[in-house]
């Protein structure tokens, strides 16, 4: 499958989000741990936009939308457990197993 740089760049768009929080975020932290943090919040972006030109390319708009959504949704929730302990329900996971199955199915063809 050719679907590796758009399920990066999705993963990468989920890693900025975590980062952008952290620099963002009302809190007691120093000034430079914030600035650490939103930096490297621009850096997994502008990586993010690389793979995703790149994807766009080679499997087009459509599909590289898809399977971007799907990596970046999938991947802030496992972010979102790890670092916030928030707890993914079955009906949650069931939908990400949808999500999945629907990114198979529409890449198939190639």
């Amino acid at each position: 499958m050719r679907i590796w740089k758009s399920a990066l760049s999705g993963i990468l768009a989920a890693s900025a989000g975590v980062f952008g929080k952290f620099s963002f975020q009302d809190s007691e932290d120093p000034w430079h741990y914030k600035l650490f943090s939103f930096l490297v919040m621009f850096l997994l972006n502008s990586q993010m936009i690389n793979f995703i030109v790149q994807s766009f390319k080679e499997l087009g708009a459509a599909k590289t939308t898809v399977i971007n959504l799907a990596f970046n949704y999938i991947f802030s929730a496992f972010l979102a457990s790890l670092i916030y302990q928030e707890t993914i329900s079955p009906t949650w996971a069931t939908g990400a197993v949808l999500m999945f199955t629907g990114v198979l199915i529409i890449n198939s063809d190639t």
